[in-house]
């Protein structure tokens, strides 16, 4: 047996560091220039988002009984305060994506710290609404609907409609503070806070 062919074609030692070391310090530059280039490239935020108006709307509904029903003497009618927000906002697409529009929410901050959550009326709705109360309908000028798109590097205008059952002006006027979620398909919401806002 021929051991010096052996030896030849078995090498045992490790690779020379003089080949790997090069290629590691290119590979660590390629990494480092892309992570740069994705940082630098990439914008910062998803949404600008201005509020252009905020109006509000809280009717106070007297319910009386229908004509042939029965009233007891000595009670007193039924009422429903609710609060209705009606939200303006021109939103601009900063990301290279298209972005559906969910819907909002609107949080707020009563004297004593406790909060109230309103979440917004379904365009479903607008049309018993505007047989209801017309002059909610005139707020409501030109209405985001779940699903619109706000494509890259556009800006659309629009309002969106939220109510607060069971509160009245006073719950707004004399809020501690009030912040407007703008909820996303796939994106993380967008907060804006409203304590400088409206009316």
């Amino acid at each position: 047996m021929n051991t010096s062919l052996l030896d030849t074609d078995l090498q045992l030692s490790p690779e020379p560091e003089g080949r790997i070391l090069p290629a590691m310090v290119i590979s660590l530059l390629v990494l480092v220039v892309v992570g740069v280039a994705v940082f630098y490239l990439n914008p910062r935020g998803t949404a600008k988002i201005s509020v252009d108006k905020v109006e509000i709307f809280a009717p106070h509904t007297v319910f009386t009984g229908a004509p042939g029903t029965i009233h007891v003497l000595g009670t007193s009618a039924g009422y429903e305060d609710d609060l209705y927000v009606v939200v303006n906002l021109t939103i601009t697409d900063e990301l290279r994506l298209p972005l559906f529009l969910n819907n909002v929410t609107i949080t707020i901050t009563q004297p004593d710290g406790s909060e109230i959550e309103a979440t917004s009326v379904s365009s479903t709705y607008y049309p018993r609404l505007e047989k209801t109360f017309p002059k909610l309908a005139t707020m409501v000028s030109t209405p985001f609907v779940q699903g619109d798109q706000v494509d890259p590097d556009t800006t659309r205008k629009g309002t969106f409609l939220v109510l607060f059952p069971g509160s009245n002006e006073a719950t707004w006027k004399n809020r501690k503070s009030a912040r407007l979620s703008l909820n996303l398909v796939h994106q993380s919401p967008q907060v804006i806070e409203l304590s400088q806002v409206g009316p």
